[in-house]
């Protein structure tokens, strides 16, 4: 099976590095995210865009791709899907922790993790994804705590002695 890659900032599946590879892709924000774009200038000199998610997804006129995480960085297929642009205007409602589960499978996928380690923790992470930013940290301070060796019982006793951020 293809690998999840991380690729100048945001996730693409391998599959598709062939037909991005040709661009100079810089992230440029919008309101609500920020999106992996190429930008040119045309015959006319005006500045024109080529979104990634279009070119992964072959979109040709007036067809958009909706990022159904809400992160325009991630780019894997799985995550895109065709849209009119009124039907995509009408998707505004995304998980509040989104950011944080997109920023893990990146690391994730720069360390060389399976898809199916990526996708087992964005299903674990999505089930308790309205967890507060503090209790977040919480969480990735032990999940560090623990990458570093340091046994469970330790780990336990040092924030029941009221050790936190």
């Amino acid at each position: 099976m293809e690998r999840i890659l991380a690729f100048n900032g945001c996730l693409i599946d391998e599959e598709d590095l062939p037909k991005l590879i040709r661009y100079n892709w810089k992230v440029e924000r919008h309101e609500k995210t920020s999106y992996m774009v190429f930008k040119y200038f045309n015959k006319y000199r005006q500045i024109k865009r080529i979104y990634m998610h279009r070119v992964i997804l072959d979109l040709r006129g007036r067809q958009d791709a909706d990022h159904i995480d809400g992160i325009g960085l991630n780019n894997i297929k799985i995550n895109l899907k065709p849209k009119s642009h009124s039907e995509n205007m009408k998707n505004t409602h995304k998980p509040s922790n989104s950011m944080e589960c997109f920023v893990e499978k990146y690391l994730m996928a720069q360390s060389g993790a399976s898809r199916e380690e990526i996708f087992a923790f964005e299903e674990d992470f999505m089930k308790n994804r309205y967890v507060t930013g503090k209790e977040y940290e919480l969480i990735c301070l032990k999940e560090s705590m623990r990458k570093d060796g340091i046994p469970e019982e330790e780990i336990e006793k040092y924030f029941k002695e009221g050790n936190d951020l």
